[in-house]
């Protein structure tokens, strides 16, 4: 998240940026005012976690590790 005081997203956007860089694929989603550990299922009324593990099928389905069906 925007907020998370342990995994800032200059952090996260570098560790992509070093994964692009070997040319492997990362998708990165910025959830805006969100803290470290927003996806856990009890955070913001599962909010978050519905957000993130809606996004997943698809990105699976990008890299041929999923049926498009």
């Amino acid at each position: 998240g925007s907020d998370d005081p342990e995994l800032p997203v200059a952090s996260a956007r570098a560790f992509c940026a070093a994964i692009e860089a070997k040319g492997g694929r990362c998708d990165l989603a910025v959830y805006e005012g969100a803290r470290h550990g927003f996806f856990n299922v009890g955070v913001e009324g599962g909010r978050y976690f519905r957000a993130t593990t809606e996004r997943v099928p698809g990105f699976l389905r990008d890299l041929d590790l999923a049926d498009r069906s």
